[in-house]
């Protein structure tokens, strides 16, 4: 089991234009039938239901829980505790694996143990891994495998602020636990360049890939991330 995550010297510095935090597959499934949690919050609203719809057409005997949950994340724990929640989940349901898409809800400042955490603040960014560490360790202790979704383009900002500094630390702390990370940048907007509502289809047509908030998917985008989950999925159950 990997340390936890040490303390931060510096925040991370956005990367060139074009370059990203590149998937990480360090995972295979167990054989046989999976179980699986979808956890995060309205992003994960949007995948999870077709994720779940195409896996359980190709795999019957999957068991599958949605348990996303809106306005939800990792910095505020009084309303809803994702670490303790997953946990709670890993241990009743004998679960495979953890897909895990949030962030959004977190660039805020963080308390623990009666301390503020000032948001942004190497602190701030070493208690976040600290809580992503709480999840990557509940599902070591089971031998769960967990993946974790990168963030998007987000909003210039404070949501900016944040996606640039949490997709260090998912990826980071992916990388330290041996379990997966994969990129939704590429897909519908990299951090690295400025926000964008749209791409090109296959039939190199413009096309809509996020809301009019610049955060949640348009339909488009929501296809991309599910094509890709479902992808990152498959390639985990090995031959």
């Amino acid at each position: 089991m990997p340390q936890s995550a040490a303390p931060w010297t510096a925040l991370p510095a956005p990367l060139p234009a074009g370059q990203f935090l590149g998937d990480l597959r360090q995972q295979k499934l167990a054989p046989g039938p999976q179980r699986i949690v979808f956890a995060g919050d309205s992003m994960m609203q949007g995948v999870a239901p077709l994720v779940m719809r195409e896996l359980a057409r190709e795999h019957p005997d999957w068991e599958m829980t949605d348990l996303s949950r809106q306005s939800t994340g990792l910095t505020v724990r009084r309303h809803f505790d994702w670490p303790r929640r997953i946990a709670q989940e890993i241990e009743a349901r004998r679960l495979t694996l953890v897909v895990i898409f949030l962030g959004p809800n977190d660039p805020w400042d963080l308390v623990e143990e009666g301390q503020r955490h000032v948001f942004p603040s190497t602190a701030w960014a070493w208690r976040y891994a600290q809580r992503v560490d709480e999840i990557q360790a509940a599902a070591a202790r089971r031998q769960v495998r967990v993946l974790w979704l990168g963030l998007p383009s987000m909003p210039e900002g404070r949501l900016r602020e944040g996606a640039l500094i949490q997709n260090r630390v998912f990826h980071e702390r992916a990388k330290a636990w041996r379990s997966d990370y994969l990129a939704t940048e590429p897909l519908v907007g990299l951090l690295s360049e400025p926000p964008r509502r749209h791409g090109i289809d296959a039939q190199g047509q413009a096309v809509a890939l996020r809301a009019e908030d610049g955060i949640h998917f348009a339909p488009a985008g929501l296809r991309r991330i599910r094509d890709a989950v479902l992808a990152h999925i498959e390639q985990a159950r090995g031959p």
